[in-house]
């Protein structure tokens, strides 16, 4: 009877950690540097999802919920965009301008990208974005510039001390 219980009591332990585990409320953020895009050219705002493997099943999983957006030299927002959920080995992307038959071109502007953990789990989410500027082309686009920061993870808070 006691192996039983401690089998029961194995398989709970799992599932009420990473209930009772904090969430990030808004985790951390990267900001790229000021890059130019000039007329013909898109920036490109990537992040990946490097965890790889999901955690045992018995943890219940929290969407690794990410917002990317670019700002001009003035912080005026130029678009973002908040991915719901960066699923495991996975990359999503936002760029500037956003192409569509009808674009216009646009003169030079300067601007910077801004990576977001909205919400996650470090079990979850751990991001690594790269800012990208290419030459666009329907046939397909020549990098003019690759920039990587450092990767991402949500920040949980660290529960308060004990009051003697």
């Amino acid at each position: 009877m006691h192996f039983r219980s401690f089998l029961i009591l194995l398989c709970a332990a799992p599932a009420a950690f990473a209930q009772n585990m904090p969430q990030a409320a808004t985790g951390p953020s990267f900001t790229f540097g000021v890059v130019g895009v000039a007329p013909g050219q898109v920036a490109r705002l990537h992040v990946l999802n490097s965890v790889r493997t999901p955690p045992p099943v018995m943890i219940p999983q929290v969407p690794c919920k990410v917002n990317l957006a670019f700002y001009d030299t003035d912080g005026k927002r130029l678009v973002d965009k908040t991915f719901d959920d960066v699923e495991f080995g996975k990359a999503v992307y936002q760029q500037w301008p956003e192409l569509t038959i009808t674009s216009v071109v646009i003169p030079r502007q300067e601007l910077y990208g801004v990576v977001r953990i909205v919400s996650g789990s470090m079990l979850f989410c751990s991001l690594v974005p790269t800012l990208e500027v290419f030459d666009f082309s329907p046939a397909g686009g020549k990098a003019t510039i690759v920039l990587a920061g450092p990767a991402l993870v949500p920040i949980v808070p660290r529960p308060a001390a004990a009051q003697p």
